[in-house]
């Protein structure tokens, strides 16, 4: 167990931020699921299963949420209230995705025994990946690109030239998330 994150010497603090990572990475989830099943829905797109829907409602919503906020990087509306009312819209069309597909047939009681496992080992994985979210970033490509550039970008309001770092010329949906 030595690929585990220390948890050994958690404070209340640190625990408190932890939580904070937790319930932002949960709403990072389940908000652009429920809008990419609406969308799915608005599309007619039919799928064997609701376990089959999942990753495309997921890659729908984090793709129209990923295009929103670096729509707004480009107009320099990176402002707090803008910010808020994208996630309330977000928050606000997810909920609505899942309690209008709530009463579907498919749904997960009827999975297989082999989709049953499969769901399984994908939850295991994102549980996994899940607790490599609670340490601190220390690569290097991680530390120069991926966290300071959005972060910059925020403060800025929007997306700015940065002299210093190459990368931040091309500013990509999934780091704006």
């Amino acid at each position: 167990f030595d690929t585990l994150p220390p948890f050994t010497s958690l404070t209340f603090a640190a625990f408190f931020h932890h939580m904070q990572t937790l319930i932002s990475s949960t709403w990072l989830i389940a908000a652009p699921l429920g809008c990419g099943r609406l969308i799915l829905d608005a599309l007619g797109v039919k799928t064997r299963s609701r376990l089959e829907s999942y990753p495309l409602s997921l890659a729908l919503g984090w793709g129209l949420l990923g295009t929103a906020t670096i729509s707004l990087a480009l107009a320099h509306a990176l402002k707090s209230p803008v910010m808020g009312a994208l996630a309330l819209a977000m928050t606000a069309g997810g909920a609505y995705g899942f309690w209008k597909t709530r009463d579907e047939e498919n749904g997960l009681s009827a999975l297989k025994p082999l989709d049953t496992f499969y769901l399984f080992c994908l939850c295991m994985l994102a549980a996994y990946n899940l607790l490599w979210c609670l340490p601190p970033e220390i690569f290097y490509d991680g530390l120069m690109y991926h966290l300071p550039v959005p972060e910059l970008y925020l403060r800025h309001g929007g997306v700015m030239a940065v002299p210093h770092n190459l990368y931040s010329g091309m500013p990509m949906q999934v780091e704006m998330l």
